[in-house]
């Protein structure tokens, strides 16, 4: 068993190689007065004005929060690991799960855009600390050397290659993340993938040595492009907007809550290859039909807690969506022949 520890600004990175087996045991009740038996106990109701997330009929106690994601500008190629958890923690030292799938990303392509990836359902509360679960046991990882794409090992500060890692994220007392009922709050994480590696580009592969950190904003004012990607559940063209289920980072598979769009007169769409502007696009979305796959890319109204997107493509007009795609690093060009790693 390996365990490290990096610890940066407050923030500590762990990695965990080990694993932990749970033993549930059932108690059996005995009945008094000749006979023995078992007891069956209603399970409580919930207490009036409790938010249960996973109880729908609780919902209308819980509040939301929109997480996104972006990273600062680097010389990344590519930085695709697998995201195993997010977690909000309470002051009172509850956690709360707010990814709920686990999911691939890949940090440098976030650079120029920040991707809205869950609007997750929550208890009211003060949050002031959360933690992400990174693995990296089939990482693809790229930098720049000499004009080329180098493939990269991400290290730990004792050069030993990470696996599964821990980042836990702590909020300035005055950051803290206060969500209530009725109003959405806003949570950007970046992981800033310039200021905490360390790379040496001389060895092949090149050697990453590691101090992830994550930023954390709260009601960010960043100027970057946002994107919201999901399958669409309805459009209204009186409200002038349509409501997706999140599945970011072009998941196949999942829903990460859902989130309405809205639009403009102006609004540019092209949906299934066939383009339309403002109210004709949202009822070229409804007659895609429940499911069609959207991408839309917009600005924020922090104050209003409102999307609203500039483009929207939908159906085959998705880049990947139904048709074979290669991803990679373009490494050499010769007239219209691209070779991509």
């Amino acid at each position: 068993m390996n365990v490290s520890h990096a610890r940066l600004s407050g923030i500590s990175l762990k990695t965990n190689w080990m694993s932990a087996a749970l033993m549930i045991f059932a108690l059996a009740l005995t009945a008094c007065g000749g006979g023995a038996g078992t007891t069956t106990i209603d399970p409580q109701p919930p207490v009036a004005g409790q938010c249960i997330p996973s109880d729908p009929a609780t919902s209308g106690e819980c509040g939301t929060v929109i997480i996104g994601l972006t990273d600062a500008d680097g010389d990344f190629l590519s930085y695709a690991v697998t995201v195993m958890s997010l977690e909000l923690e309470k002051r009172d030292g509850t956690v709360i799960e707010v990814l709920p799938n686990s999911t691939r990303i890949d940090f440098a392509q976030y650079v120029e855009l920040t991707e809205f990836v869950s609007v997750a359902t929550v208890p009211p509360g003060d949050y002031v600390a959360g933690k992400i679960r990174l693995d990296y046991a089939d990482a693809e990882v790229f930098v720049e050397a000499d004009g080329a794409a180098k493939a990269a090992t991400v290290v730990d500060a004792d050069g030993l290659a990470l696996g599964q890692t821990e980042l836990t994220i702590k909020l300035a007392e005055r950051d803290h993340l206060v969500i209530v009922k009725g109003r959405p709050s806003l949570l950007t994480l970046d992981f800033d993938l310039d200021a905490s590696h360390f790379v040496d580009i001389e060895p092949t592969p090149a050697i990453a040595t590691a101090e992830p950190f994550i930023v954390a904003e709260l009601d960010p004012v960043d100027t970057k492009d946002i994107r919201v990607r999901g399958r669409l559940i309805e459009a209204n063209v009186e409200e002038m907007s349509y409501t997706v289920a999140i599945r970011p980072f072009y998941d196949a598979a999942g829903d990460f809550g859902r989130i309405t769009v809205n639009v403009t007169e102006r609004t540019d769409f092209e949906v299934n290859e066939q383009a339309f502007v403002g109210g004709e696009g949202l009822r070229a979305l409804n007659a895609a039909g429940q499911g069609t796959l959207t991408v839309a890319k917009g600005q924020l109204n922090v104050a209003e807690r409102a999307f609203t997107a500039d483009y929207v493509v939908a159906g085959t007009s998705v880049p990947g969506n139904g048709l074979d795609a290669v991803k990679g690093n373009v490494i050499s060009r010769n007239d219209n022949v691209s070779f991509v790693r």
